[in-house]
C-alpha cells in the first residue's frame, strides 16, 4: 500500500510532545471502554485526554508513565468530557499500545 508523501514542513506542523500521565480513571460515559486521563506537559500545562486503551492497561498502572501526544489537534467533546490531546499509540491486533520514549524526558519537550 502505497502512502502519499508529505514535506517536512508539514510534519513540523504537528505539536507532538513528551508529558506524564498523573490521572487515570475509567471512563463510564464513554461509547466505548477508555479512561480519563491528565497529562502533564511541563511549562504547557496538564492536559486531558481520553483514551480506548483498556485491554491492556489498569488506571493505577498507568500513573507516572510517559507518553508521545498531539498538542494541535482541535478539543473534542467525548460524552460529557472534553479531550485536549490526542495520546498516541499502535493498534496490535485489537489492542492499543501506548507510544513512550525509550528514556525518561522532560514534560513538554517536542519530538522531533
Amino acid at each position: 500500500m502505497s502512502q502519499r508523501t508529505i514535506e517536512f514542513g508539514d510534519f513540523m506542523k504537528v505539536d507532538l510532545r513528551v508529558g506524564t500521565i498523573i490521572e487515570a480513571e475509567y471512563f463510564v460515559k464513554a461509547k466505548f471502554p477508555a479512561y480519563k486521563l491528565k497529562v502533564d506537559f511541563g511549562p504547557i500545562g496538564i492536559k486531558k485526554s481520553s483514551a480506548q486503551i483498556t485491554k491492556l492497561y489498569q488506571p493505577q498502572h498507568l500513573l507516572g508513565k510517559q507518553v508521545l501526544a498531539v498538542l494541535n489537534f482541535p478539543p473534542k467533546q467525548i460524552a460529557d468530557f472534553m479531550s485536549e490531546i490526542l495520546i498516541l499509540g499502535v493498534k496490535n491486533d485489537q489492542e492499543v499500545v501506548l507510544l513512550q520514549p525509550h528514556k525518561r524526558a522532560n514534560n513538554g519537550i517536542k519530538a522531533s
